[in-house]
């Protein structure tokens, strides 16, 4: 598992809805799952376990799969 421990502030200052969210997340997660031996990828913000980034994808749990559009609240 990767940990990505981003400030409180891209929850604040993020700049989009639920498609700009899952990209966010996707793209973070499909980067890091290139490095060998990275398979999850659990998001912190301050170093906390959290809902949601900005309200659409659930990222309390690590991220195993990609993002599909089933997975994102509207």
């Amino acid at each position: 598992i990767a940990y990505v421990n981003v400030s409180k502030e891209i929850q604040t200052n993020h700049w989009g809805g639920s498609d700009r969210e899952a990209q966010t997340v996707d793209s973070v997660f499909l980067s890091l799952t290139q490095v060998p031996g990275i398979e999850k990828v659990q998001f912190l913000i301050e170093g906390e376990k959290t809902e949601t980034l900005a309200g659409h994808v659930s990222i309390d749990k690590p991220i195993s799969d990609p993002i599909t559009p089933e997975s994102v609240k509207q």
